[in-house]
């Protein structure tokens, strides 16, 4: 088990995977409470196996038990393994063989008296070797050689048989047992050490492994200024680690953390820092107390540029997690209709487009609306839809028609509207003639509101009727890219009528076999020519 102290340690040199392993267990338990966490830590293969999780079945019941659960409370836990274990290569219970946490026999029994640890077994009654009472060693009760003696008298509570010692001091040592019962016992490493008595002193002579030795830290260094409140080094490490992992979840990058936590966090914690007004500031009590100073700086304005503006123009604040939503939603759009690379080749950021986007209030339905009816619509479509609508919305190339329908200020339903317009536009050229239809008649279409394939399809039809705008002599001068795409698509029932009737006329000549020519002295067909 790690201090906190040593576990930040750690974190503030590990690398990203390792980083967002323990970000993940945030996660975790921000959306389904420690709970989650703990089934997590369970089976994280999830294999379906819960006995070979990090922690063990008994760990975890402990967890649930604790008022406020604590992996780190080195009275309650402990690695199966131990170090000389590890470093043998010795599989362990946890995933893929490793280590696993387990809980002390006392915190699963109540009856237990002491926990015991393969690290800390208990000792016997009678010493591991032969010796007499007192060992060459200075001090009493103290020794080193071996003897040959057994104890003579009976275990009890008060006189249990332990070893002679190793070292200086009174009542310690880990050496072979005695052959007298001692009044003071020697406790060998302690209560639960080697050399150890089954019976158990409520005052050992402590050694090595005495309580509170085991995982504590040394004293807190004081890392605030003099004459504010003080913050030891675990403490500043966790706060730095806690902000630092805020931070990258909300997806400032690694160089933005460093100046956040060089120019304000840090100074913040220690209570170096001045505000504009150069007062200095108390550190806050608890780290995430920083998190609404946040908004305020600069790398913040930067990470999230619409933020702000969106406030200024009057419109209520954004929640962050909904901030990183529309980039994901925005990053979808841009990737899915291929306009990332119009992006990149332009001179604007996606950043600046998303900020721009959200300070002026546009909906993510709208923004979906703006992609997938406007730009995507007229890049896909032949390339005289493009060529059209830069000659008349004045666009030049495709990164300026995205910068267009990126626009917040641009009405949605005139974005709608040019588009439209284009497609009506440009495939009229693309089927009936160079010239096409006026900007006015294609933005007519457009309020109808037709689909691509029904302009497709009404344009080829017309293209097979394109002598019947060929006026002959006394008809009136009739354009198939003006009468004829209006009667075709039914904009003016005036000029429907119109159409009709000469295509009415045009058929009665030719059943009667008469008709005139477009030009010319003779007429073309039948009685008229005889």
């Amino acid at each position: 088990m790690a201090t906190d102290k040593e576990f930040f340690d750690f974190l503030a040199g590990a690398d990203d995977e390792v980083k967002g392993f323990f970000e993940h267990l945030a996660m975790l338990q921000d959306t389904g409470g420690i709970e989650a966490v703990i089934e997590f830590a369970l089976d994280p293969l999830e294999t379906g196996d819960t006995t070979a999780g990090i922690i063990s079945e008994d760990a975890a019941k402990v967890l649930r038990s604790q008022e406020i659960p604590n992996i780190n409370d080195e009275e309650a836990f402990y690695w199966q393994q131990g170090e000389a274990e590890v470093a043998a290569g010795v599989l362990g219970k946890g995933p893929e063989g490793g280590n696993q946490i387990q809980a002390f026999e006392v915190f699963k029994n109540p009856d237990a008296t002491t926990p015991e640890t393969e690290d800390s077994p208990g000792g016997s009654d009678a010493g591991s070797g032969e010796g007499s009472d007192e060992g060459s060693g200075e001090g009493s009760d103290e020794g080193s050689g071996e003897g040959s003696g057994e104890s003579d008298t009976p275990d009890t509570p008060d006189t249990p048989d332990v070893g002679g010692g190793q070292g200086e001091g009174d009542d310690s040592g880990s050496g072979g047992g005695g052959s007298e019962p001692d009044p003071e016992p020697d406790a060998g490493f302690g209560s639960m050490g080697p050399g150890g008595g089954d019976d158990f002193d409520p005052n050992p002579d402590q050694g090595a492994f005495q309580p509170g030795t085991w995982f504590s830290d040394p004293a807190p260094a004081v890392v605030s200024e003099p004459g504010i409140p003080t913050m030891s080094e675990t403490d500043l490490t966790y706060a730095r680690n806690l902000l630092e992992a805020e931070l990258r979840m909300a997806g400032f990058d690694t160089n933005a953390i460093g100046r956040l936590l060089e120019d304000w966090i840090i100074p913040r914690l220690k209570g170096t820092y001045v505000d504009d007004e150069g007062v200095p500031m108390l550190p806050p009590d608890e780290a995430a107390d920083l998190l609404p100073e946040l908004y305020e700086q600069n790398e913040f304005k930067i990470r999230f540029p619409g933020y702000h503006p969106r406030l200024e123009e009057g419109y209520n604040a954004i929640d962050i997690q909904d901030y990183l939503s529309y980039e994901d939603r925005f990053h979808e759009l841009m990737t899915q209709y291929g306009l990332d690379s119009i992006i990149a080749e332009g001179g604007r950021s996606t950043k600046e487009y998303i900020g721009n986007l959200i300070s002026g209030n546009v909906s993510l339905q709208q923004l979906d609306t703006r992609i997938t009816r406007g730009v995507a619509a007229v890049l896909d479509a032949p390339e005289e839809v493009l060529q059209q609508f830069e000659q008349w919305y004045g666009t030049e190339g495709e990164n300026a028609l995205l910068a267009s329908y990126l626009d917040p200020t641009a009405e949605l339903t005139d974005l709608a509207t040019k588009a439209g317009a284009a497609m009506a536009g440009g495939l009229a050229k693309k089927s009936l003639d160079e010239q096409g239809i006026s900007k006015q008649m294609a933005e007519d279409i457009a309020d109808l509101d037709y689909s691509n394939q029904q302009l497709q399809e009404a344009y080829t039809a017309l293209a097979g009727q394109a002598s019947l705008f060929a006026e002959r002599a006394g008809e009136e001068d009739f354009k198939i890219t003006d009468e004829g795409v209006s009667a075709a698509l039914q904009l003016d029932s005036d000029v429907m009528d119109r159409v009709n009737r000469r295509r009415r006329e045009r058929a009665a000549e030719f059943a009667g076999g008469g008709g005139a020519m477009v030009s010319g002295t003779q007429t073309g067909w039948g009685a008229a020519n005889a």
